[in-house]
């Protein structure tokens, strides 16, 4: 299980999530993501995944909803080492990838 707290950061908002991203959890992810993302999303959007120690297919499709809810506006920052194996692997040219600052 994971939580998702929605938080600022150098002036953006920005939803961190934790725990697995997976199909166990996609509904909790997914109700995080429309709180995040709803009424109208921030520009950029930024999700942090460094507290992520799960993410599989079902992860990453909701990655790609926030992505295509943002109309490609969205930063993925400081992914974990398995969640970067992903995104690196299966799409490679959906997300901007930031690091830690």
């Amino acid at each position: 299980m994971g939580s998702h707290a929605i938080t600022t950061d150098r002036g953006q908002s920005v939803l961190c999530a934790s725990g697995d991203l997976d199909v166990h959890t996609e509904a909790e992810f997914s109700s995080a993501l429309g709180r995040y993302l709803r009424p109208v999303p921030p520009r950029p959007a930024v999700i942090d995944l460094s507290r992520v120690s799960f993410i599989d297919s079902t992860g990453l499709v909701g990655l790609m909803k926030a992505h295509r809810l943002t109309a490609g506006e969205l930063v993925i920052r400081n992914p974990s080492p398995q969640a970067r194996r992903l995104l690196d692997v299966a799409a490679p040219h959906w997300f901007t990838l930031e690091p830690a600052a």
